[in-house]
């Protein structure tokens, strides 16, 4: 009977330090988790989960106050709730991705309210159960609005002439071999446009630079509100103007040119004093390069201003 009662207290003993060591492990896992949602919580990202149907099974607190909502609500959450319906369809499509096993990050721009947009960059991976499946992703997105914004503005100012707010020497040149290469391929007519402010060193000279400034901002104007959606503009150096225009056959392209010679002629500079511009007009035939194009246009330029100035020329 004694050595019943010392097994069985044994055996209890034994069963208690058994369940000590559970229940440690089990303060552990739970202090290691709690530890693991603060890291989360404080990771200066927004980090989810959602299941194969595309609803949330986790948000860290930055998702949750993105979201304006508490954890109670996230089974019920989806993507419908707080995103307009085309940054919805765009996650959509990412989820499909990453849920069939491919990893993918993108940007993804917010639209909320309008001209404000939010840009995330959005880092999602798929979760694979032990047999391999794919139940989950886990995605982490990143608010990178203001990296976006600064990208953008230096990509503008690697495009567009500081002065007169048109595309730059750098921008024309792309454009430029761009549309060459779409008429050779395509078989199409394609024009440019040369333009060179008439006696312009005489209203630098007579006015100061200043002024000469505000008449080329004044003429990049009068161009653009002259042009077509599918034409382009640029400023080619000083006081020179490119203009591309797409699917245009010649006579087309010359009263373009002529159009916007007759509207510098007759606007009314600060200056006082009547001012125009000459024109070159080149038509695109199937041996030319950017180079060679620009020559003719060049050449014709050069006819106009032997010819007395304020005219426009072309060349085939």
């Amino acid at each position: 009977m004694a050595g019943l009662v010392l097994f069985l207290t044994l055996a209890i003993a034994l069963l208690a330090i058994q369940l000590l060591r559970y229940q440690q492990r089990i303060d552990k896992a739970r202090l290691h988790s709690k530890r693991l949602a603060q890291i989360l919580d404080h990771a200066g990202a927004h980090i989810y989960t959602k299941d194969r149907n595309q609803h949330y099974t986790y948000a860290n607190k930055p998702c949750l106050d993105l979201f304006q909502i508490d954890e109670s609500q996230i089974p019920d959450f989806s993507d419908s709730h707080y995103f307009p319906i085309e940054t919805q369809q765009q996650l959509k499509a990412i989820d499909r991705k990453v849920l069939g096993g491919e990893a993918n990050q993108e940007e993804v721009i917010v639209e909320r309210e309008f001209g404000k947009p939010t840009v995330y960059l959005e880092t999602k991976h798929p979760l694979r159960e032990d047999n391999g499946q794919i139940n989950e992703l886990v995605g982490i997105s990143t608010d990178v609005t203001e990296l976006w914004r600064l990208k953008k503005a230096l990509e503008m100012q690697a495009n567009i002439d500081p002065l007169t707010g048109i595309a730059n020497r750098l921008k024309l040149d792309a454009t430029f071999q761009t549309e060459i290469d779409r008429a050779r391929r395509y078989q199409t007519p394609l024009c440019i446009l040369l333009g060179d402010v008439d006696l312009f060193k005489e209203v630098n000279d007579q006015f100061g630079h200043q002024v000469g400034d505000r008449v080329l901002i004044t003429i990049a104007e009068l161009i653009q509100s002259s042009l077509r959606s599918s034409d382009y503009a640029g400023r080619w150096g000083g006081e020179e103007f490119l203009i591309i225009c797409p699917q245009t056959e010649l006579n087309q392209a010359t009263k373009l040119a002529e159009r916007i010679r007759q509207e510098v002629e007759s606007h009314q500079f600060e200056t006082g004093r009547k001012l125009s511009i000459s024109f070159g007009v080149a038509s695109f035939t199937d041996s030319d390069s950017v180079s060679s194009l620009t020559s003719k246009a060049d050449r014709a330029l050069y006819q106009a201003k032997a010819g007395g100035r304020n005219r426009v020329c072309h060349t085939v």
